[in-house]
């Protein structure tokens, strides 16, 4: 795995993460957010043992929050150790279990130089500790939750393709009529995500070349949303990131059912400004502004969706197979 840029906010960091899409993916269960909502009473007990071990997410203000309240506990093995280099920043150096008589399992083991002055180890400390916890390499193979990897890298690419599609589906499915995204169709959609950008049509094209560009953008789109389906799924009984068929089980009474449908039809799942509240927790330090272009302000969730998509994103450009 890279080793991290220091300069990013750590939610940057985690942005580059499978934890932080894990939980992405399960903020987009309508089953896991109803059943925050009845306090863990499901019929399911894949869900319902998800929902004991993650809490309800949708409390928390930022993804940094939970993970640090819930998802280190989940995700880390016991013992953990920072994927940095030795020579660490103002001289600091890390040690390894290999420099230690007795590994400490749970601690981050540092040599600090004698010369350096108070002010600037604490600020070092405070900074290499915020980035272990949050983006160090986890030794995970005794986790209570894995990523899946060895062979998943189709999964790992689709990830933010899918997820990006599906939040614009659900920005143009609130918008209003009056906005420029209220009509767009899947052509729209994959070329506004750069889904797949060698299809889009060049000057110059022939009206077949150029139909059949826009035909293999509409395809991409459609199974970039069809992927986020699979993916949620998957999420919801504990595994990330697969697209295996899960097996349907009943998980709501009649009563439970009735409710769900009149909570969903009141509005209070995904409600309008859902994508607002998502990129906020998520990216919290992240301020997006209005985006014009020929002289045209563009709808804010296109903003948010453009910042989201260009986060950082080392994880994703690796075929490692080594635990995040």
């Amino acid at each position: 795995m890279d080793t991290p840029n220091h300069t990013l906010h750590s939610e940057d960091l985690m942005a580059s993460s499978m934890h932080f899409w894990w939980i992405a993916f399960l903020r987009c269960s309508k089953d896991f957010w109803w059943i925050c909502q009845q306090n863990g009473k499901c019929l399911d007990e894949r869900l319902v043992k998800v929902w004991n071990d993650f809490g309800d997410i949708f409390q928390y203000e930022s993804f940094t929050q939970w993970w640090l309240h819930k998802g280190s506990a989940l995700f880390d093995s016991p013992q953990l150790e920072m994927d940095l280099s030795q020579a660490l920043t103002h001289g600091l150096r890390l040690l390894l279990n290999t420099d230690l008589k007795q590994p400490q399992p749970g601690m981050i083991c540092l040599a600090i130089p004698i010369k350096l002055d108070s002010a600037s180890a604490s600020t070092a400390i405070i900074k290499l500790f915020e980035t272990a916890r949050v983006r160090g390499k986890h030794y995970d193979t005794d986790a209570r939750y894995q990523v899946i990897k060895g062979g998943n890298e189709k999964n790992f690419h689709s990830i933010k393709p899918a997820y990006l599609t599906y939040a614009l589906r659900i920005c143009i499915e609130h918008s209003c009529s009056s906005d420029q995204i209220n009509n767009w169709g899947n052509y729209q959609m994959s070329r506004f995500l750069e889904l797949c950008p060698q299809h889009h049509p060049q000057p110059g094209d022939s009206i077949i070349r150029t139909k059949n560009k826009q035909k293999a953008m509409r395809t991409n789109n459609s199974q970039a949303f069809s992927m986020a389906a699979k993916l949620i799924e998957n999420v919801e009984i504990g595994r990330f990131p697969s697209s295996k068929k899960v097996e349907t089980r009943e998980r709501w009474t009649t009563e439970q059912k009735q409710e769900l449908d009149a909570a969903v039809s009141a509005g209070h799942w995904q409600k309008t400004n859902w994508f607002t509240n998502e990129h906020a927790f998520m990216l919290p330090s992240h301020i997006v502004g209005e985006v014009f272009v020929e002289s045209h302000a563009q709808a804010k969730c296109l903003a948010l969706l453009t910042d989201l998509r260009d986060t950082h994103q080392s994880f994703f450009s690796t075929t490692s197979k080594t635990a995040i």
